[in-house]
């Protein structure tokens, strides 16, 4: 195991050299672009340590700060075990360099260890963004040095054993089931999980909060001495241990969680060293089907607009891929289809009550009897609409970069490169609506709106939704990540899509800050009029300068 160090360090480099790469962009514009991405993260960060805090200030005056870190160590637990699901077979598996490391004079516990500390590394991005605020939200209550110093060991030990269930699970699916061996249909299998089982735990959520279940949780509150911890994590002992640890200053539970792990770690080299290169072999990106062209199917042929050739296109390229297709098309869709799921399968007293939304609609149209208020209802809220619609797309933020190292090979045909970007824009505007379609439906049964402004909002918000996406194609353009090994490279780690996010997101916020400010003094046409002009610029200057500069973008490219 000596040389497992140096193993995980070249992982490591090789996969994060491949995420910086950027054509046309400097390695130092690269590294100031990611130093970006995680300075921004810090507000996020901000809004978990706030949103802890205030369930911490509930819990430790009933005795419940245990089960509630408990609860929160949980559920970090979760994300990181679904993201390492995701994560572990293009790491493991599909990597570009496994051949390569097989060819070297490496012991196989060197190379599995390299693969899973590199996973590993990858989670801590959760520890900082959710962890870290947990634990400080509890020290601000109840600090010490021995409970600082068991949370930092606990937040660096959290996410071993999840990437260790995941490895193991996917090591087994690969060694022993044909299908897993296909790319394709293990990023499409594991994907749709991880989706089913968000809809499920929403499901849960919604069908189980009834009056009845809320009385016993209040019944075990007001029990008090960690008795939740108890009585619901008894099939997970190590987040018992954890919680205790840190809540208790308990030794003992830290020395318990610490060789939990450590058996762990000694199964996944028992068991891996023995099925990993059976599972590494015979390995295939997937099927492709090859159309024949005939006599019949030349005549039959007929030509299209450049802009729809490559619309059709794009769209197949998106469901086709399931990379493509989990993390950009249902990564889109998901908060919406979430969203129906709650409203129509919440049971018990939790679920829709008429009254409340009677309620809510009188508020509604009392607010719309005035004609500046409908106004504002329309550009205002088709604006915040359709922006956070666009935050949830990372289509056309990602379109060129998509295209790889084929991109160079549109240079060669005889069309108009505007017409293939704006096919592309279609694409993702497209989607977008189609979301915002899935949440106006709860809106259409359950409030009693004037049907004529929703159309107006929806409208106003497919103008902010095509501006978005023009503004994010028109960022791609000029810096396109087109040297990738794998798919997630272009469609998940894109800094041009974390970044135009990000900026967008701390824009909503001030702009949201702005329209309560403006409601408190009756001037609402002030973000009316910002509203109408920040739309009017995303549409006006990237369709423009794409149309007359999209050629020369594109010899740029090829050049570059």
């Amino acid at each position: 195991m000596r040389n497992l160090p140096i193993v995980t360090k070249v992982m490591f480099k090789t996969i994060f050299d491949n995420v910086l790469s950027t054509t046309g962009t400097s390695r130092k514009s690269s590294y100031f672009g990611l130093a970006f991405l995680l300075l921004s993260l810090f507000p996020l960060t901000f809004l978990f340590h706030t949103w802890f805090f205030s369930w911490f200030e509930i819990a430790v005056t009933i005795n419940q700060e245990g089960y509630l870190f408990g609860s929160f160590a949980l559920l970090v637990s979760v994300i990181i075990f679904i993201f390492s699901l995701l994560q572990v077979p293009s790491v493991y598996y599909f990597s570009k360099d496994t051949e390569f490391y097989l060819s070297l004079p490496l012991k196989p516990s060197e190379i599995l260890g390299g693969r899973f500390l590199t996973s590993v590394i990858y989670e801590y991005l959760l520890i900082i963004i959710v962890y870290l605020p947990l634990l400080f939200s509890y020290l601000a209550f109840d600090f010490s040095i021995v409970k600082l110093l068991f949370g930092v060991i606990v937040g660096l030990v959290l996410p071993f054993i999840p990437v260790l269930l995941a490895s193991l699970i996917i090591i087994f699916l690969m060694n022993f089931v044909p299908l897993f061996k296909n790319k394709n249909a293990l990023n499409l299998i594991i994907g749709m999980f991880t989706i089913v089982f968000a809809i499920g735990i929403q499901f849960s959520i919604g069908s189980q909060a009834s009056v009845e279940n809320y009385q016993k949780l209040q019944d075990m509150l007001i029990y008090g001495n960690d008795s939740l911890l108890n009585n619901f994590f008894k099939i997970y002992p190590f987040v018992i241990w954890a919680a205790n640890a840190i809540t208790k200053s308990s030794i003992l539970d830290l020395l318990l969680y610490l060789g939990f792990t450590l058996l762990l770690i000694m199964l996944y080299f028992i068991f891996t060293q023995r099925f990993y290169l059976n599972g590494v072999t015979n390995i295939s990106e997937g099927s492709r089907s090859r159309k024949r062209f005939d006599k019949e199917n030349v005549q039959t042929y007929r030509q299209e607009s450049t802009t729809l050739l490559f619309f059709k296109r794009e769209l197949k390229l998106l469901f086709r891929t399931p990379t493509y297709l989990l993390n950009l098309v249902l990564g889109t869709l998901i908060g919406p289809i979430l969203v129906l799921v709650y409203t129509f399968i919440a049971g018990g007293e939790s679920a829709l009550n008429v009254e409340q939304f009677n309620e809510f609609s009188a508020i509604i149209n009392n607010f719309l009897a005035s004609p500046i208020n409908v106004v504002a209802t329309v550009v205002v809220g088709g604006f915040v609409f359709g922006l956070v619609l666009s935050m949830l797309n990372m289509i056309s933020i990602t379109a060129i970069s998509r295209e790889g190292q084929g991109l160079y090979n549109l240079k060669s045909l005889p069309i108009r490169f505007w017409e293939v970007l704006l096919g592309k824009i279609l694409v993702g505007v497209s989607l977008s609506m189609f979301g915002a379609l899935l949440l106006v439906i709860p809106i259409i049964l359950y409030v009693n709106i004037n049907p004529l402004i929703l159309i107006g909002v929806i409208v106003y918000s497919f103008l902010v939704v095509f501006g978005y996406n023009a503004l994010g194609i028109y960022i791609d353009v000029k810096k396109p990540k087109l040297n990738w090994t794998n798919e997630i490279q272009a469609a998940k780690q894109n800094l041009n899509a974390g970044m135009m996010v990000l900026v967008c997101a701390m824009g909503l916020g001030l702009y949201g800050a702005l329209v309560f400010a403006a409601i408190s003094v009756d001037l609402i046409i002030i973000p009316i009029l910002i509203s109408i002009v920040v739309t009017g610029l995303m549409i006006f200057l990237p369709v423009k300068t794409l149309i007359v500069k999209a050629d020369l973008f594109f010899s740029k490219i090829n050049q570059g």
